[in-house]
């Protein structure tokens, strides 16, 4: 979708924002980290990001960013868009998390093959997270919407 020309630092907010989900996911890709030393690089560059998502700092930063840049009409509608699709990226994270590794864990956790199933599920939940958040950030600093299926039709019903 095209809504007008979205300045540079609309682009750079836009793209910053999916550094948040992207960070989230960097404890998935533990096993790959280990197996292709040559992503180290990327690791270091997200890692920073991480003190923004984790504990009770990840809920202020998921409150401020709901109250003040999602529901705040004076801010582009490009940003907020990225924003929600960024905080969606997060739950679906968190869900994925709650359903593989806690759920899941408990009930399998004994069986020789979940520790196989997990770091299967592990991976395939950060190369997913880091080719979403790779989107977006393409298309964010091109200022074009990043429209995902389903989860940008979920975005444009919240974002107005």
């Amino acid at each position: 979708m095209w809504r007008g020309a979205n300045s540079p630092t609309d682009r750079i907010f836009a793209s910053l924002i999916y550094m948040l989900p992207l960070a989230d996911a960097l404890g998935y890709g533990g096993q790959l980290a280990q197996q292709f030393p040559v992503i180290q690089p990327f690791f270091s560059a997200v890692a920073p990001f991480s003190a923004f998502t984790s504990g009770i700092e990840g809920l202020i930063v998921f409150i401020l960013l709901l109250v003040l840049v999602i529901n705040n009409p004076k801010i582009s509608h490009f940003i907020r868009f990225n924003v929600m699709q960024a905080i969606l990226l997060m739950i679906i994270l968190t869900l994925l998390n709650l359903i593989f590794f806690r759920f899941l864990g408990q009930i399998l956790g004994d069986f020789e093959f979940y520790k196989t199933f997990s770091q299967i599920i592990s991976t395939t939940i950060f190369l997913g997270m880091s080719a979403a958040c790779g989107f977006g950030i393409f298309r964010s600093v091109t200022g074009r919407y990043a429209e995902i299926p389903a989860l940008s039709d979920v975005v444009y019903t919240q974002v107005r």
